[in-house]
């Protein structure tokens, strides 16, 4: 059995202050669509999904409605790529379907890269995309695994020998100097501060 036909999800604006610019919106994603398709991919655009909808729906479901983000979603989830289109950045929708695409190890495609190889970030032909997935899956997890792994201890450095005379004996027992040296500021402070003072 051969393997199915991919399917791409469609993201970009749809909200505007006029009907004018959503229909442009539509059209916008629409255009899209249909290079995708072209590509051999089953393209799916939320847009001419659930505009028509929307409109019979206007009272109770207008473009605004929340419940059109949680059915683009919905069926994201059932998608192999997502394809961001131009001016997805001022999208709440397409930002929060990128968000979930990435959460969901769904392949985000940007419309700058669409014609560029698809090592490049570019969109595969529909019949060389499994081939992709299996690579850009194990990249991924490549990835992942080296981010959790803790980088190697490096040793340190052995600390410099002090110039200063060290003491010498065993714990406990009053320390000797070497003969020519003299005992450090610290301890004639210490001595100093140890004598009775005179009345």
């Amino acid at each position: 059995m051969s393997e199915r036909q991919p399917i791409m999800f469609v993201a970009g604006p749809y909200r505007a202050p006029s009907f004018e610019e959503i229909e442009f919106n539509v059209l916008r994603a629409a255009e899209w669509a249909g290079q995708v398709k072209l590509r051999g991919w089953t393209p799916l655009c939320p847009h001419t999904n659930s505009h028509a909808i929307s409109l019979c729906l206007f009272l109770e479901f207008g473009p605004a409605h929340p419940s059109w983000l949680k059915d683009s979603l919905a069926l994201l989830e059932r998608c192999d790529g997502l394809l961001l289109i131009p001016g997805w950045e001022g999208s709440e929708g397409a930002v929060g379907e990128r968000e979930f695409a990435k959460a969901n190890d769904i392949i985000v495609f940007d419309w700058q890269d669409f014609d560029a190889a698809p090592e490049h970030g570019g969109v595969p032909k529909s019949e060389d995309f499994w081939d992709y997935q299996r690579t850009w899956t194990e990249k991924r997890h490549k990835r992942s695994v080296a981010a959790t792994q803790e980088p190697p201890h490096e040793p340190q450095a052995a600390l410099p020998l002090s110039d200063e005379p060290q003491p010498s004996g065993n714990p406990g027992e009053l320390h000797t100097w070497d003969e020519g040296h003299e005992p450090d500021a610290v301890c004639q402070n210490v001595e100093k501060s140890q004598s009775i003072p005179a009345e």
